[in-house]
């Protein structure tokens, strides 16, 4: 599995990474990524560490009465973070289209991180437009026939828009699992 596609996915959906300047001799690279399922962040881990990126784990409780307890993985990786912040959307479509393995791994994270499935269907959803968009390429790139659907909710105007895009039939759910094979949500 092409590790840095597969964590871009995944950071694409519950993560962030930053690069933190405290002055000329001190900066500080950041990649941090939350989740509630251990099954998915120890695949997270795995790939930090296929990376050489050293991961830090610590668990944090929200409030609320409806919020599973978190687990934060964190890790510090120069070249990753530059070329995370160097990656616009067009870099990121040319360098997945690259290569099938890739487009894989990275909808493989991106389904672990921010995707479901119901009876007939996939649906991989974000309030990035811009994304789905790239998401929805792969897909057509990999032989399905995704939409794209979602934008502001007129009943929830305070709120990001929702978009998503989705995968509508039975077939084309069975055939995403068997090539993705995430380790949650229907997968292994």
């Amino acid at each position: 599995m092409p590790t840095q596609a597969y964590l871009l996915g995944a950071l694409k959906g519950d993560g962030w990474v930053n690069f933190y300047h405290y002055g000329p001799r001190r900066q500080h690279y950041l990649i941090q990524f939350f989740n509630s399922s251990r099954i998915f962040v120890d695949e997270v881990m795995n790939a930090l560490r296929n990376l050489g990126i050293k991961p830090r784990i610590s668990s944090i409780r929200r409030s609320g009465w409806n919020v599973l307890p978190q687990i934060a993985v964190q890790g510090n990786n120069k070249p990753f973070v530059m070329w995370w912040l160097n990656l616009d959307y067009d870099s990121m479509r040319e360098w997945l289209l690259e290569d099938k393995e890739r487009c894989i791994a990275f909808l493989k994270g991106f389904y672990e991180a921010d995707g479901s499935q119901s009876r007939n269907r996939i649906r991989l959803s974000n309030s990035d437009k811009q994304l789905l968009q790239v998401i929805k390429e792969i897909l057509e790139y990999l032989g399905f026939h995704p939409t794209l659907t979602g934008g502001p909710r007129k009943d929830r105007p305070h709120r990001k828009p929702e978009y998503e895009t989705s995968l509508n039939r039975i077939a084309e759910r069975d055939r995403f699992l068997m090539i993705t094979k995430p380790c949650i949500k229907g997968g292994g």
